[in-house]
């Protein structure tokens, strides 16, 4: 269950390729959130005129796989609340999430995953990269809806692991704070990852977005294309079973080896299916309100998890429900 980033890694792969840093990120690592993250770290190296560190920061991630190891159940429930928003989250869609899961009853509920919406950093009607500027007091105005989450959830799941991974979101606040603030940049950066652990609620693993417990990778970032679970997996080399969230949408590929099987999932959303920097669009007629639900054998890991996309339909009221587990829960 190691990490499968290591920016010393990159770092290596840059110094030994002998290409420019802009042409090495084109041509090996462009659009992954994984490279968004290095350059962030090279920035602050550059900076500060300092030598890479070998230490790789861990951060909560031992204590995490600790954890992990430590769940007796065969079977090993995880449940992934994607693309919430906080800031432009259907309501609806998030309360009935927290009654699916007092029922799923998850070991496992990954926090983050584009779970805030930082308000100046995507209130427009274009790519949220490219226009604002980040501010320390977005932090203040997001970290409380996080908290707000963490207590649903601990509430609805006592005892539920809670495992923090950046979506994109995080990554463009991050980056534009390097640039608009580089003399305070560390400050909040302490800031948003002790607001990222509630408290010692939630287990704080470091600038990734992924993380794999078994024969499973649970990941924010998502191709694209026709079928972006298929183009996940093949990322894999399709020997890895993957949820991947990002995209709002469901998908999925399954493969079946002599003696392993695989399976890729992408993930509804949480948020509202017509964002409000996306005002203009009447509705992203792809897009779905729901969550995924994974139950892994630890017993017999050469079978791929159980994977379901829980997708919730609008009743009266713009109020959401789901079948599941035989019964129809009402938000």
């Amino acid at each position: 269950m190691d990490m499968p980033f290591s920016n010393e890694d990159v770092f290596n792969q840059l110094r030994a390729s002998g290409l420019s840093e802009k042409t090495f990120y084109n041509r090996y690592y462009a659009g992954t959130i994984e490279f968004h993250a290095f350059r962030h770290r090279m920035k602050r190296i550059r900076a500060k005129s300092i030598q890479f560190s070998n230490q790789q920061k861990t951060y909560d991630m031992p204590m995490f796989q600790k954890a992990v190891k430590a769940i007796p159940d065969r079977f090993l429930k995880i449940a992934v609340l994607p693309d919430i928003h906080f800031g432009d989250e259907n309501p609806h869609a998030v309360e009935l999430s927290y009654k699916i899961i007092e029922i799923f009853k998850p070991h496992i509920t990954p926090t983050g995953n584009d779970e805030l919406s930082y308000n100046r950093m995507t209130r427009h009607p274009t790519d949220p990269r490219h226009h604002n500027h980040a501010r320390p007091d977005d932090l203040k105005e997001m970290i409380p809806y996080h908290q707000m989450h963490v207590r649903a959830i601990t509430s609805a799941v006592p005892g539920t692991l809670l495992p923090f991974i950046y979506g994109n979101h995080d990554f463009w606040w991050m980056r534009q704070a390097m640039e608009d603030f580089p003399n305070g940049i560390e400050t909040l950066e302490d800031a948003f990852v002790d607001g990222m652990r509630a408290n010692g609620k939630v287990m704080y693993l470091g600038e990734t977005d992924r993380f794999k417990i078994h024969n499973l990778m649970i990941q924010h970032i998502s191709k694209g294309g026709v079928n972006p679970a298929k183009s996940n997996m093949a990322e894999y080399n399709f020997q890895e079973s993957v949820i991947a969230s990002h995209i709002h949408r469901r998908s999925i590929h399954t493969v079946a080896g002599p003696n392993r099987n695989f399976v890729s999932v992408t993930t509804p959303c949480l948020c509202n299916v017509t964002p409000y920097y996306q005002g203009y669009i009447k509705k992203h007629t792809a897009w779905e309100n729901g969550i995924t639900l994974a139950e892994i054998d630890t017993h017999n890991l050469d079978q791929a998890p159980e994977i379901t996309n829980l997708i919730f339909h609008e009743g009266k009221n713009k109020k959401m429900y789901a079948r599941f587990y035989g019964q129809e829960v009402h938000s």
